[in-house]
């Protein structure tokens, strides 16, 4: 079996690290202020709320940054909250 490296693995087209990232903004942080704290502390996320109001939204510079299967796992982890 023939094993397509990760950064040539394309859906529909679209390189798997767009669909990762653009899975990873749309599932946000599966409801856990925690994991979205420390995805901010690892510079991933950023606080976008304010005192009354908390929210994060992923930075999508910094995922670009990582790896596919990285991302990956990340999203996992996510499902999984």
């Amino acid at each position: 079996m023939n094993f397509v490296p990760w950064d040539q693995v394309t859906f529909g087209g679209i390189p798997i690290k767009d669909v990762l990232i653009d899975a990873l903004c749309g599932a946000g942080f599966g409801g856990s202020m925690d994991f979205a704290d420390r995805m901010t502390k690892l510079g991933l996320a950023r606080s976008t709320g304010n005192q009354w109001n908390e929210e994060w939204k992923w930075d999508h510079d910094a995922l670009r940054k990582k790896g596919e299967e990285e991302l990956l796992n990340i999203y996992a982890i996510v499902k999984k909250q």
